[in-house]
């Protein structure tokens, strides 16, 4: 699947959007916070659809603390 992708990046955040998905990220300076939020927008409806994201958003998570453990 592929998707065309408008942003808006500022100091600590990051918010994308497409057609039908929404994604966001957000980070705090001077600690080890990271957030993140996504779905899928469905026609005609005004709420954010969070499909999957539990399920991917602990993927990523446990993803990032293997990367950021101490080595050994």
């Amino acid at each position: 699947m592929h998707a065309r992708f408008h942003g808006v990046r500022r100091p600590g955040r990051l918010w994308l959007q497409s057609r039908f998905v929404l994604i966001g990220i957000a980070a705090a300076p001077g600690h080890t916070l990271v957030a993140f939020t996504g779905g899928v927008r469905v026609p005609g409806r005004a709420a954010l659809v969070p499909v999957g994201v539990g399920r991917a958003g602990a993927k990523v998570l446990g993803r990032l603390e293997a990367r950021l453990a101490p080595p050994g």
